[in-house]
């Protein structure tokens, strides 16, 4: 509710924020075709997203097909962006027993080992289970020496000078 209220808040002009908030309403709720045509597209992200969108609306297998290829094809030069609309495609083809499943799943898994999206790679994983499993972040699958400690170093860094510089 309280991002939809946000959403209402927005300029018109706005056109970058309204689109990726919707996108976000659009992966926890049913938005209408009419809310997502009305959106302003201003380059191939705000297009990647908005066929993404009508792709989770659509209810026929071959318009479907199409708004996710779209998708990603528009959303490729963003790759988190990209594996992500590839994540929601891979569930589609899963439910409709597709032989491009596991081609599909393989490539995401693949990209996001290769550009180091942890939870999208666990998504990934475990897409074929009926019950997921519970997701936990670990430093290992970076294959970084030292990022823990790096990590922890800088956080403490950070949180002893918001501490320091913390306004009255």
């Amino acid at each position: 509710e309280k991002l939809k209220e946000y959403i209402a808040c927005l300029y018109q002009e706005e056109h970058l924020e309204i689109m990726q908030c919707t996108y976000t309403l659009s992966k926890v709720e049913k938005i209408n075709r009419k809310s997502i045509q009305k959106l302003v597209v201003t380059n191939p992200y705000t297009l990647g997203l908005k066929e993404l969108m009508l792709a989770f609306i659509a209810d026929q297998d071959e318009i479907i097909h199409r708004h996710f290829n779209e998708a990603i094809k528009n959303l490729f030069h963003i790759k988190y962006y990209y594996l992500e609309a590839l994540y929601y495609y891979c569930i589609f083809l899963k439910k409709i027993g597709s032989s491009l499943f596991d081609t599909k799943r393989s490539e995401g898994i693949s990209l996001c080992k290769e550009y180091r999206y942890q939870y999208l790679h666990f998504l990934f994983h475990n897409i074929s289970l009926n019950k997921k499993p519970k997701y936990a972040f670990n430093y290992d699958f970076y294959d970084t020496p030292g990022l823990e400690l790096f990590v922890q170093k800088h956080n403490s860094e950070w949180e002893k000078y918001f501490r320091e510089n913390e306004v009255a």
